[in-house]
């Protein structure tokens, strides 16, 4: 599927840049979707978090066959913040209204 696969590491990012087979090589259309990059990197044992740009490719034209992915490469810190909770509420008086007959 792939003609092409490089990983690379700046920043705290993972850089996948992709190139599919052309249509002649490989006999068919084909797309390349996130999950066929993710299936790749475990398969090769990359160790990687959220995906934050994606991309989709097809072998229908030579422009259209190269794209790149970028992963986070280390998990966002989770950041406990307090929250204040305001149990003093104030409620709005309705007004009563007479049937007049």
């Amino acid at each position: 599927m792939f003609e092409e696969f490089d990983v690379k590491e700046e920043e705290g990012t993972l850089h996948v840049r992709v190139k599919l087979l052309s249509a002649k090589d490989a006999g068919k259309k084909i797309k390349a979707h996130t999950h066929h990059v993710v299936a790749s990197l475990v398969e090769k044992g990359v160790e990687f978090y959220d995906c934050i740009k994606e991309n989709v490719l097809h072998n229908g034209s030579d422009h259209a066959r190269i794209g790149t992915w970028v992963f986070k490469s280390k998990p966002t810190s989770l950041v406990k913040k307090e929250v204040v909770v305001n149990t003093t509420k104030k409620t709005k008086k309705t007004p009563k209204f007479k049937n007049k007959i």
